[in-house]
């Protein structure tokens, strides 16, 4: 449980003290602190002002932490069910959580049968017990990673900062990118813009329902996401909901970084609530001069358009060429120029280590960080189209 969770829960609990109600989908025991789930006991008696010291003490609660909910100064009603929706994912994660350390403990038992389908029974008990307990644990890595949003290992990404997502083809910088704003964007309850230089619009919406698709199926298969797409395309209804709840899609090509800009603009101008835009991606964007020249003036541009109209910028970029032999890349791999380096506040890469045949895992690489100064790899999850955070 991270102090952002515990803040979660504070949040959630002055909405239901400023609004006096409380939701019937969640139970006092999905709040993880013993404190939050006095404040919420007393909040479904149906007791909502605990600054009285009788009424705090006859529920255990001191009087002190009632007042560290309120302090969060959350009251927009609009965000209850978001929050509900959070606590409850967390609280199912933890039961998970609970039920993978039994499962570990039966398996660490001599005396515990193994039953696997798939583990050949010519083996020993002892490796026919390993390999079951490999088989499950990978299957558990991604239950468990699907509560793992990848905003959860970005600690400041503001209005105005600059994003540059790089990566090789295939890698999933769009994927990553899309799952990353849909973060952002429902917790802040805001909207963001996608610049498609490369995709349709028709094709960006079957990428964003597919991705939905692996999130709320973490061992669904390609031919199931392929089946649930065709099935549903024809609902008029179906974009709105799943596809793209907080998107915007601009997808012109062969324009430059100015008309970039130009359309944030009036995008920005006529939906105040856009606070991301993601370009897709920047060797991609027309200009003149050699591709050096190019890269230089849209990293020039990219800051302006985040600091004019008050937006995050996520900027995806290819890698050089030495990046396809498997060499692990370096921050001197970005194609085109060094500039997009030099004026980006956070640059990230994902990275995939094809000498594993491991179709699960890449790695997140943190070459800069301007707002926190940190750096470093993260290994990430991979099921289908969904990237996911196997830690928090």
């Amino acid at each position: 449980m991270t102090l952002n969770d515990i803040t979660l829960e504070q949040k959630f609990l002055c909405l239901c003290h400023e609004h006096k109600r409380v939701s019937f989908n969640l139970k006092i025991e999905d709040f993880y602190t013993t404190k939050h789930q006095s404040i919420y006991r007393a909040f479904m008696d149906g007791v909502f002002d605990l600054s009285i010291a009788s009424d705090a003490s006859k529920y255990g609660v001191d009087v002190g932490d009632f007042y560290a909910c309120l302090q969060t100064s959350e009251f927009s009603f609009s965000n209850i069910k978001l929050y509900e929706g959070k606590l409850s994912n967390l609280a199912t994660r933890r039961r998970k959580i609970a039920e993978y350390e039994t499962y570990i403990k039966q398996m660490n038992n001599p005396e515990f049968e193994v039953v696997s389908d798939s583990i050949p029974t010519s083996l020993s008990k002892e490796s026919r017990k390993e390999s079951t307990l490999q088989e499950w644990k990978t299957k558990q890595k991604v239950e468990l990673g699907q509560f793992y949003g990848l905003s959860d290992k970005i600690i400041t990404f503001n209005p105005g900062h600059v994003l540059l997502l790089a990566g090789t083809s295939g890698t999933g910088k769009t994927n990553a990118a899309i799952q990353l704003c849909e973060d952002i964007c429902e917790c802040n309850n805001e909207e963001w813009l996608f610049m498609s230089l490369e995709m349709a619009k028709h094709d960006v919406d079957e990428r964003c329902a597919k991705i939905r698709f692996y999130q709320n199926n973490p061992n669904g298969t390609r031919y199931e996401s392929n089946m649930f797409f065709d099935q549903n395309k024809d609902n008029p209804t179906f974009y709105d909901h799943v596809a793209a709840n907080h998107m915007n899609i601009c997808d012109k090509t062969g324009i430059t970084i100015d008309q970039v800009k130009a359309i944030v603009k009036y995008e920005v101008t006529k939906n105040p609530k856009i606070k991301t835009v993601v370009i897709d991606y920047a060797q991609l964007v027309r200009g003149k001069g050699s591709i050096f020249e190019r890269m230089t003036h849209i990293s020039e541009v990219c800051p302006l358009i985040g600091k004019d109209y008050g937006v995050r910028v996520i900027l995806l970029c290819q890698l050089t060429k030495d990046s396809y032999d498997n060499q692990r890349p370096t921050p001197s791999s970005i194609k085109g120029s060094g500039a997009l380096f030099d004026n980006a506040d956070i640059v990230l890469c994902l990275y995939k280590d094809l000498s594993i045949h491991d179709n699960r895992t890449l790695e997140w690489l943190h070459w800069k960080d301007r707002p926190n100064g940190s750096s470093g790899t993260t290994e990430m999850g991979i099921n289908g189209l969904h990237i996911f955070s196997q830690t928090q």
